[in-house]
């Protein structure tokens, strides 16, 4: 979040994240709780929701929708090596680790890397059954969590096929950080 704002002030457009309720602090330091405060009509960038980056992973529509896919880009085992980096591609090309985006082949909405190559932050605190208990089409998550854990999706490059699915998803510590972990920016037009 401090990146975002940093990039968002750097291109002269509003940072979504502030450090008090009534948005007139921008935050620029990290929060010992983890909690901050969006604006929502902010032109900055921001992490994405958990639905956001699910509509564009390609989990989108209802279940008709030809968008609608298990891996981000296809539906099968075989050909998940042509969209994915992870522990099976990374065998097949001899190598461990990240790998630059776009390398493989991008899904129905043209982005790259959705199922693994990193495992991206959401905005989202994580609650294990907040789909279930949510009527909202794009549910922004429970307001914290009690062991103040945010979303992951898409898997890294360590991960199984299983975990590369666009419905997987995990939680990590708000300030957590590894090898295996980045982010994708989203923003408002």
């Amino acid at each position: 979040v401090l990146w975002c704002n940093a990039r968002s002030e750097l291109e002269g457009l509003s940072p979504v994240y502030y450090a008090n309720s009534d948005c007139t602090n921008i935050l620029r330091a990290p929060c010992i709780d983890g909690q901050t405060y969006r604006k929502a009509d902010a032109s900055g960038y921001r992490l994405p929701t958990e639905a956001e980056w699910e509509y564009a992973a390609g989990m989108s529509g209802d279940e008709e929708d030809s968008l609608r896919h298990i891996y981000a880009g296809t539906d099968d085992t075989v050909s998940l090596p042509e969209y994915a980096w992870n522990s099976k591609s990374c065998d097949l090309a001899g190598r461990k680790g990240t790998w630059n985006v776009g390398m493989l082949n991008p899904n129905e909405k043209e982005c790259f890397d959705f199922s693994g190559n990193i495992a991206e932050w959401c905005d989202d605190w994580y609650d294990k059954n907040w789909y279930l208990q949510s009527s909202d089409i794009d549910p922004t998550g429970p307001i914290s969590s009690p062991d103040l854990s945010k979303v992951t999706r898409g898997s890294s490059w360590q991960g199984s096929n299983i975990r590369c699915t666009v419905a997987y998803r995990e939680s990590k510590k708000f300030n957590g950080k590894g090898h295996t972990i980045g982010f994708r920016l989203a923003r408002n037009y």
